[in-house]
């Protein structure tokens, strides 16, 4: 989690550089499958501490959630779009990757992302598709679609867990990450679930999220929810300097008061 503890503040209350501002920035989550199909993968995630001083114009783009499918013969849910943030003459960037599109209901492993997808459901008894691989850093594996009667796929990888394994039903989507901002807690970038024979799983609710596969018998896969990048700056150094129209949230705990933005479109921001 973040370091709670507030820098950039001398002994007398007055602004001091260079301080540190936290960052979490997630890609677009993978669009899942159809019909059986397998969840998308979360977007790539990373959670960093970054000193910084004044003047620094920090870009952000944030990648979209990838399509899920809505038809036979389409192939894998498509991937998420990648996420960005990095300082100009500061020398910090990062990029995270789009999560994994969830397999294709016939037979079709999951795509690899920051996040893997996972496989689609195994219709004739072939074997068991495997899940996508996630990158290492910023997300999970996705799981092995599963068969049966109940044509059920596996679930994309989350943040902080691996996707699970189909079974009778599609398998869950792997866990996101929880922060905590303004008393209120939010999960970012969870797996999507896999498809099966009972039910249209629902759509992301937070950044970051994969699509759930969609319901066996032209049941369609879920869109993947965009990315989001996060920036939690001590209130005393920050300077209103944004594009974007970033959300901000002020709050205050036990080590000082802090403004967050919220960018869930692409922007810009100025230490």
């Amino acid at each position: 989690m973040f370091n709670s503890k507030l820098i950039g503040t001398n002994a007398g209350g007055g602004a001091s550089y260079p301080y540190d501002m936290n960052i979490f920035i997630a890609a677009g989550g993978g669009g899942g499958g159809y019909s059986g199909g397998g969840g998308g993968g979360a977007g790539g995630a990373i959670e960093a501490t970054h000193s910084t001083e004044s003047g620094i114009v920090y870009t952000i783009t944030i990648g979209s959630g990838g399509a899920g499918r809505t038809g036979f013969n389409q192939g894998n849910g498509e991937n998420g779009g990648n996420s960005t943030i990095s300082g100009t003459g500061s020398g910090y960037g990062v990029t995270v990757t789009g999560g994994g599109g969830g397999g294709d209901p016939t037979e079709v492993a999951g795509s690899n992302g920051g996040s893997g997808g996972g496989g689609g459901a195994n219709y004739s008894y072939n074997g068991y598709p495997a899940g996508g691989t996630g990158i290492a850093g910023q997300g999970n594996n996705g799981a092995a679609g599963g068969g049966g009667s109940y044509y059920s796929a596996g679930g994309g990888g989350g943040k902080t867990t691996a996707g699970s394994t189909a079974g009778p039903y599609g398998g869950l989507g792997g866990s996101g990450i929880v922060l905590s901002w303004d008393n209120t807690s939010n999960e970012y970038s969870k797996g999507g679930r896999g498809g099966d024979s009972f039910n249209n799983y629902g759509a992301p609710t937070a950044n970051g999220d994969g699509g759930a596969g969609g319901k066996y018998s032209n049941g369609n896969g879920q869109n993947g929810a965009d990315g989001i990048c996060i920036l939690r700056i001590p209130t005393n150094l920050y300077t209103g300097t944004t594009t974007g129209s970033p959300t901000v949230t002020t709050y205050s705990d036990a080590d000082g008061d802090w403004t967050v933005l919220f960018y869930t479109a692409s922007g810009s921001y100025t230490t």
